[in-house]
């Protein structure tokens, strides 16, 4: 399927704002991996990490925010960019 990305986020990544990403389906991701995650009813393209037990969605800027995801949250990798 196609997602349009909002933000420039991934920027790093060659992915700005407003371009349309392919994602191939799938729950499973690499470290590393660019996916699009649903998260709290919203949908990101973020960069998946594994971080000390915990999955982390990350930007392609080191100096911005991390997202932790704890089990409270509504979380599903939708798949692979």
């Amino acid at each position: 399927f196609v997602l349009r990305v909002e933000g420039d986020v991934l920027r790093g990544r060659g992915i700005f704002d407003g371009d349309f990403v392919l994602v191939h389906p799938s729950s499973i991701a690499r470290d590393g991996d660019v996916v699009a995650a649903r998260l709290d009813g919203r949908t990101l393209v973020r960069v998946i990490d594994s971080r000390d037990g915990r999955t982390v969605l990350r930007t392609a800027d080191a100096a911005a925010t991390e997202l932790v995801v704890d089990e409270s949250m509504d979380f599903g990798v939708l798949g692979v960019v």
